[in-house]
């Protein structure tokens, strides 16, 4: 017997959790841009290999800059200074900066987040940042509408006892996208920003200002990619570690356990005659049942067919007697009350003469024939004659004598005088 390899609870719990993970470290900072920052690059710089060495080649010119006993100091007032700045710019543009989450770029244009003095900017760096941050908003929120998949796929796999290779093979390819995608922005971006920036006039001057020696920028990437660094919150990281365990979870999940299922998959012999014999009446004793059940619920079916059938016939033939019946009802004056249902054969005589009318009103302005009404089923509507002295009036218009009208239900005929009203239907 082939049997299906599922996925097992505890391989479905691991990789919700990485997944519900992966959620959380879209609200981590990815970078900080303060004080904080600030003084760990300074610290960074005048710690470094690169830093030293240069101090040992150009001694005599950094003992005009920033002194080593003062560092720290300087360090504390430029990183207060620098808070300072980033607060004052947060409060005119009305962006946050200082520590920026993934979620926050995901729900931000650039004209959002950088505000829009930045947008309008024409210039080349600008265009650069702008397709720069087009291109992280965009991988952002591929890598989180396809947890999403990864979580749903997992859930119904585990449910519905789907393969197990199917949700596995999906949270693979998201836990390495996510890796690598992560990867580089931690470790790689850092270092490509620092090469774009190594021969810039600005790098320059920021190193000039910072070291008081011009004309370092050709030796300087590594160190640029330090300062960089410093300025990069825990999300890029944090995703970097999901993603790997994401992927190293499920590569090794769709192993685990291939030797048990083998065993399961090849299914012991039975020698016993009678016990195969008792299984196999057992199954035909089953299988009748379910015949019978299936021929119970199809007479019903049927029973039940027929019923609805001769309802739906009962119900047209009504339908069908009532559009051949007409009503006449005398709705005001004497003889208000009375009325007829009217065959497609006959005709109603209204007057008050009791031997030529068979609709009585008993009214002086009435004539002994006023009118007579017949119905027209196949249009349901009433074929109306006036054959009075005082007239038959509809909607305040008064009927030609001796001709017949064609009224549709709903009609009301004033009669004479109006004290007496007709309603047709």
């Amino acid at each position: 017997m082939n049997q299906k390899k599922t996925m097992k609870l505890w391989q479905m719990i691991v990789i919700v959790v990485l997944s519900a993970a992966m959620f959380v470290t879209m609200f981590l900072p990815a970078f900080h841009i303060n004080g904080r920052a600030f003084g760990k690059m300074f610290n960074k710089v005048f710690s470094s290999s690169e830093f030293k060495e240069m101090a040992g080649e150009y001694g005599e010119v950094f003992s005009l800059g920033i002194l080593q006993d003062t560092v720290k100091q300087e360090i504390d007032k430029q990183a207060s200074k620098f808070d300072e700045e980033i607060k004052s710019a947060e409060e005119e543009e009305g962006i946050k900066i200082s520590s920026i989450a993934p979620g926050r770029i995901m729900t931000h244009s650039f004209k959002g987040f950088f505000g829009e003095e930045v947008a309008e900017d024409d210039s080349e760096a600008t265009a650069a940042m702008k397709s720069g941050y087009t291109m992280l908003r965009v991988m952002l929120w591929i890598l989180y509408m396809l947890i999403i998949v990864v979580l749903v796929v997992v859930i119904l796999g585990f449910c519905l006892k789907w393969t197990k290779y199917i949700a596995l093979v999906v949270s693979t390819v998201y836990g390495l996208a996510a890796t690598v995608t992560f990867g580089i922005f931690q470790f790689l971006l850092p270092g490509m920003l620092a090469k774009k920036l190594a021969n810039t006039e600005i790098f320059g001057e920021m190193i000039g200002e910072l070291t008081g020696v011009n004309g370092l920028e050709g030796v300087l990437s590594s160190l640029m990619s330090k300062m960089i660094s410093c300025f990069w919150g825990v999300a890029f990281l944090v995703g970097f570690i999901i993603g790997l365990l994401l992927m190293i979870v499920s590569v090794v999940s769709m192993f685990v356990g291939k030797a048990a299922i083998a065993v399961i998959d090849s299914p012991e012999p039975i020698d016993d005659w009678e016990q195969k014999e008792r299984e196999r009446l057992e199954r035909e004793r089953r299988e009748r049942e379910r015949q019978a059940e299936l021929e119970k619920m199809r007479r019903e079916q049927e029973l039940e067919r027929k019923r609805q059938e001769q309802l739906e016939e009962e119900r047209r033939k009504k339908e069908q007697a009532a559009a051949a019946m007409g009503q006449v009802r005398c709705t005001k004056g004497a003889a208000a009350g009375k009325g007829f249902s009217l065959p497609e054969d006959r005709k109603v005589v209204v007057g008050k003469s009791s031997q030529n009318a068979n609709l009585v009103i008993n009214d002086p302005h009435i004539s002994n024939v006023h009118c007579s009404i017949r119905y027209k089923a196949a249009t349901r509507s009433y074929i109306v004659k006036d054959h009075s002295t005082n007239g038959t009036f509809v909607n305040g218009v008064r009927m030609q004598k001796g001709v017949a009208t064609e009224l549709p239900a709903g009609t009301v005929l004033r009669l004479a005088d109006g004290h007496n009203e007709i309603t047709l239907g």
